[in-house]
């Protein structure tokens, strides 16, 4: 059995490009003082599909 763990895309760019650019604008002297993400959620409307028949 594969030993792979799965890492979100957006969590990986957060991390390696977000937190870098955050310590610099606000002059954050460690990583542990950037804000971190514990959630990411995406949603999509299905407004018409819900009425629509041929769907």
């Amino acid at each position: 059995m594969a030993n792979t763990t799965y890492t979100p895309r957006l969590a990986t760019k957060y991390r390696e490009e977000v937190v870098n650019a955050l310590m610099k604008k606000f002059g954050y002297k460690t990583v542990m003082q950037v804000p971190r993400l514990t959630k990411i959620c995406l949603n999509q409307g299905i407004n018409g599909a819900v009425s629509d028949k041929n769907w």
